[in-house]
């Protein structure tokens, strides 16, 4: 959901901003998850402006927005949060996880750079472990996601993730299908290492509370592969198969550039607002 417009973060042509995209193990307890956003809100000079959840891959998407020092301390306050209440040993969810705050990067939106982010992500990360939450950097640099995933401590919390990142997009395509194999074929034609569209990395799976299945994709490089052509690439294959699409979902936010003609009905995004891209919140 696109949290209400006296969330809109405020800041003038010249004001430095920062995203944090943080990736939370819980996306069923409702109450839960308000909290965690409320503690990520706490901050002056930072909004979480965004707040998405799924039962099935059992998992919230937190944007959050403002000026880096705001932007840290927000994400500090939200993993704090999060590992009092999330058990991984009691999770259970469709989609990959190695932590009660399973990712958080931070992006360079408005006058910064990736350098300064990871000048953020590594101070957080050091807080972190100082009060005893178990971190580890990844990106720029540093260990690929999934090798960290594989070594995460055997704690309830699991390990925090923290980097830098350019801008990524999280695109989910439903299919009017339960056919799982069907899904996991469509995926892996689309991502990149099996030759697939650049840039893009894509999953396939069940989802139980909806009765259909689902090509979940990261759209890596928006430049090189857009929401529109990954859209189209799904549904082609997915016509090869006899399958009809039931809808798309924009995870989190996007810039206008990844989807020129951003609309609901240019590629079956399901409640498109223009709350989903990034300048609406500039």
């Amino acid at each position: 959901m696109a949290l209400q417009p006296e969330f809109k973060f405020v800041g003038d042509d010249l004001s430095k901003i920062i995203e944090c995209v943080a990736n939370v193990s819980e996306g069923r307890d409702s109450q839960l998850v308000a909290e965690l956003v409320a503690a990520a809100d706490g901050n002056a000079g930072a909004r979480c402006v965004n707040c998405e959840s799924d039962v099935d891959h059992n998992r919230s998407v937190l944007t959050i927005l403002g000026e880096s020092t705001a932007v840290g301390d927000a994400a500090i306050a939200l993993v704090e949060r999060a590992v009092w209440s999330i058990d991984l040993a009691k999770h259970d969810g469709v989609h990959p996880r190695g932590g009660a705050v399973d990712v958080l990067p931070f992006v360079p939106l408005q006058w910064t750079n990736v350098r300064e982010c990871e000048s953020l992500a590594k101070r957080v990360a050091d807080h972190l472990s100082a009060i005893g939450i178990p971190t580890a950097l990844y990106g720029h640099g540093q260990s690929p996601l999934p090798e960290v995933r594989a070594t995460r401590p055997e704690t309830a919390a699991g390990v925090t993730c923290v980097g830098a990142r350019e801008i990524l997009i999280a695109f989910n395509v439903n299919l009017e299908s339960t056919d799982l194999a069907a899904a996991r074929a469509i995926a892996k034609s689309v991502r990149e290492r099996d030759g697939g569209l650049p840039a893009v990395r894509a999953l396939g799976f069940a989802l139980s509370s909806k009765g259909c299945v689902q090509v979940s994709m990261n759209l890596l490089d928006y430049r090189v592969t857009g929401i529109e052509q990954a859209f189209l690439a799904v549904r082609d294959l997915a016509a090869q198969a006899g399958i009809d699409l039931r809808e798309s979902e924009l995870i989190g936010l996007a810039p206008e550039a990844a989807w020129p003609n951003a609309s609901e009905a240019s590629a079956s995004v399901r409640n498109f607002t223009p709350e989903k891209l990034i300048e609406f919140w500039l």
